[in-house]
């Protein structure tokens, strides 16, 4: 079996395992209401004001060949800033007031996925990220 139909078929169980899920489940049963939309949009605040700092980061550990990716990735982590407020004008424009959201902390998931991040850059494989 040559990788890409290894990778393929990888895909095709982590996409099965995901559809199956209980959040994919419930979003086709359509049972998502606005207070759920406004608890995801306060974690997507979270993950995304991180994010053009931990693709930064990942740069300091690229070696050799991956050295050619700096560029992009800077630039990728450039374009990412500001997606983080979009998530607060979307709650604003729900009503919430959004004052106090940069002031608390993510939920535990939340930290995770962002630690997660981390540990595979300074860990692994800076590029897996």
């Amino acid at each position: 079996m040559n990788k890409w139909h290894r990778l393929m078929q990888e895909f095709q169980t982590a996409l099965a395992t995901f559809q199956k899920s209980d959040t994919i489940q419930r979003l086709q049963r359509d049972d998502i209401r606005p207070e759920h939309y406004q608890a995801i949009l306060r974690q997507i605040f979270h993950h995304a004001r991180e994010n053009p700092q931990i693709q930064a980061l990942a740069t300091v550990y690229f070696r050799g060949k991956q050295r050619d990716m700096v560029k992009r990735f800077y630039a990728h982590a450039s374009s990412e800033i500001g997606h983080d407020q979009l998530a607060l004008n979307d709650l604003a424009a729900m009503g919430i007031d959004t004052a106090a959201i940069p002031e608390e902390y993510p939920i535990p998931a939340t930290t995770g996925l962002l630690a997660y991040a981390f540990y595979q850059i300074r860990n692994h494989n800076p590029v897996g990220y």
